[in-house]
């Protein structure tokens, strides 16, 4: 009857799938496999409600199963239920953690999810795989990620100052402190950065005054604020939204010092790399000559040089 019931399922036949499946039941009950396969049979005929009763009762007896789980995150998800269902999802990655659809379903999950999520590290944790997963779109995960990010007591000061009158001279006496740069050197906030538009914007304006503080502070004024990691984030970053950010008359003017296209610029200093990187690509005419090779700059020069070059190579022969 169990078999029957999961043919009948994968026939696209659900009215009578769930026939069989209660039949197996009845002669075999709570058995776990044949509730997964009717709770599987019920979230087609969208008896959500069913589904995730019966597939909660077969979790509570065989609470290490991931098949299980992730059976429920589908039903919770196809129900509505984004913030059940993410968990439900990391339940199954935790028991099986090298299946990707898992990945991309808790992924997918949290682009619909409430705010109301766990701030934990484990939870972190999750959300930095997920979003450096091949199977997951980093779109997905960066609000839900940007959340976490923000929530950070050194981080939430600086939102604040973001973007005021004075923000700018009250930003670089903040961007030295020890809490600061290890905020800004958090994987989470790195991953995001380097994967997907932060269209956030109180994220955009506390970037764009960083990236101006760094560029005026650490080059012309030569007091270095933040890391190496963080300024390449933050160039990588304003690649991937195409140089949106505003920028003015004065960094326009202070880039000049640093042009990397003069013989007489500091060329080889990559934090001096990352910060031009920030507001020209490496791959443009004028930063042609310094990058001989990746160097600790290792993700700016694949992503500005090496992938655009590809590019290019690969349009030729289309």
């Amino acid at each position: 009857l169990h078999r029957l019931g999961y043919l009948a399922t994968q026939f696209g036949e659900f009215e009578r799938a769930e026939a069989c499946l209660r039949a197996a039941l009845a002669a075999v009950p709570d058995h776990p496999w044949y509730s997964n396969s009717l709770g599987i049979a019920l979230r087609h005929r969208r008896n959500f409600a069913a589904a995730i009763e019966i597939l909660r009762r077969a979790i509570d007896r065989v609470p290490d199963q991931h098949q299980l789980w992730s059976n429920l995150g589908n039903a919770l998800r196809d129900d509505g239920r984004f913030n059940e269902a993410s968990f439900a999802y990391r339940q199954a990655l935790r028991l099986a953690p090298d299946i990707g659809y898992y990945w991309s379903a808790f992924g997918a999950c949290l682009r619909h999810a409430p705010s109301e999520l766990p701030l934990d590290l484990a939870y972190s944790d999750d959300l930095l795989r997920a979003i450096t997963h091949p199977e997951v779109s980093p779109g997905d995960v960066a609000p839900a990620a940007l959340r976490v990010i923000k929530a950070a007591p050194a981080l939430e000061r600086l939102l604040e100052i973001a973007g005021t009158a004075d923000g700018d001279s009250k930003l670089a006496a903040e961007l030295t402190g020890p809490a600061v740069t290890s905020a800004f050197d958090h994987p989470l906030l790195l991953g995001v950065l380097g994967s997907t538009v932060v269209a956030d914007l109180q994220m955009e304006l506390l970037l764009t005054c960083v990236r101006r503080c760094q560029l005026l502070s650490g080059v012309i004024g030569g007091t270095r604020l933040l890391s190496l990691a963080a300024a390449i984030g933050i160039a990588r970053q304003c690649f991937l939204n195409e140089y949106a950010w505003l920028e003015t008359p004065e960094e326009t003017e202070a880039l000049r010092s640093i042009s990397l296209g003069r013989a007489d610029a500091v060329s080889d200093d990559p934090m001096h790399i990352a910060i031009f990187a920030a507001y020209r690509s490496l791959g443009t005419e004028s930063a042609r000559g310094p990058m001989k090779g990746p160097g600790p700059a290792a993700d700016l020069f694949l992503q500005q040089v090496l992938e655009p070059a590809e590019e290019r190579r690969l349009i030729d022969a289309i």
